[in-house]
């Protein structure tokens, strides 16, 4: 019962505001530890390696800015003992919109790239380290039909601190939890044209985020499964007297396979700040998606 309300706290929260934008939103990177059948004693050097990769096709987002979302990432583990783990990770997202010949127009990426250090502690997992982001603008020198002479480039960077619990049983359903603290270092939003002044949710007065979500297994036939994700975050911007939420809601069919598990689903996303456009942009979208994600990687 506990998890349950710690994921509904921030559903419940108004679809109005918004928090910073995550590449791996969509999924939560976890690399799995040893097996408790593994025998291999002391430190393993790059054990586990893996991708995962999303597109997704958005409908009525503002200025059709997630009219095409495209992401992918992975990881590298570095060394390994038996209840702890060191690993690098990195992932981009490209949104597009349809303003072109081809109705695809790539007019943004966002990028993750971070180091991090795992520790098992009891039911859980403790993933700690930093993480680089930022947002870069594409084909802004061409005439714009929607945005034109914009630009904004972003960096949020943080200190973050990740718990994970596997096979948690929530009235018989099984479910992946977890929750994430972040604390911004270095944070930076450079806006073409410039305000007059700063908005609120400037990224530059970014301090503390924290996020929760979970994935829960509906219906099973053999390696075939319906599930659902959800996911929030909560943001406290200049001196924590402006707080926002994001959300993310995404029901699916998963085709389980030897080395990779398969998605294909059906979603909604609410946004404030989309982070594409200098004056801070709301975003609410349905959208179908296909995904993959490697095994051991993430859940």
């Amino acid at each position: 019962m506990k998890y349950t309300l710690l994921l509904l706290i921030p559903f419940l929260a108004s679809a109005s505001i918004a928090g910073p934008i995550f590449p791996g939103r969509c999924m939560i990177y976890a690399p799995e530890f040893r097996k408790p059948a593994d025998t291999t004693k002391g430190a393993v050097f790059l054990r586990q390696q893996g991708i995962w990769g999303d597109i997704t096709k958005g409908f009525g987002s503002t200025g059709d800015r997630y009219y095409w979302n495209i992401s992918t990432g992975g990881i590298i583990q570095f060394v390994e003992w038996q209840h702890s783990a060191i690993y690098l990770l990195g992932d981009y997202e490209m949104v597009g919109d349809q303003h072109s010949n081809i109705h695809f127009h790539p007019r943004g990426i966002f990028w993750t790239e971070g180091i991090l250090f795992a520790d098992k502690i009891g039911n859980a997992e403790l993933h700690t380290g930093y993480i680089n982001r930022c947002h870069h603008d594409i084909d802004d020198l061409e005439l714009q039909t929607v945005g034109n002479a914009e630009e904004r480039t972003l960096i949020y960077s943080s200190l973050l601190a990740n718990f994970v619990w596997r096979d948690v049983n929530i009235s018989g359903i099984r479910s992946d939890l977890w929750t994430q603290f972040d604390w911004y270092v270095f944070k930076e939003d450079y806006l073409i044209p410039a305000p007059a002044q700063l908005f609120s949710t400037d990224m530059s007065r970014l301090e503390v985020s924290l996020s929760v979500g979970g994935k829960f297994d509906l219906w099973k036939l053999g390696d075939v499964m319906t599930y659902f994700r959800g996911s929030g975050i909560t943001a406290a911007y200049n001196k924590f007297k402006t707080f926002t939420f994001d959300g993310r809601a995404e029901l699916g069919v998963q085709f389980q396979g030897e080395g990779t598990a398969m998605n294909v689903y059906i979603g909604y996303e609410t946004l404030q700040d989309d982070g594409t456009r200098p004056m801070p942009v709301n975003s609410h979208y349905p959208y179908i998606g296909f995904r993959f994600v490697g095994k051991n990687i993430g859940l």
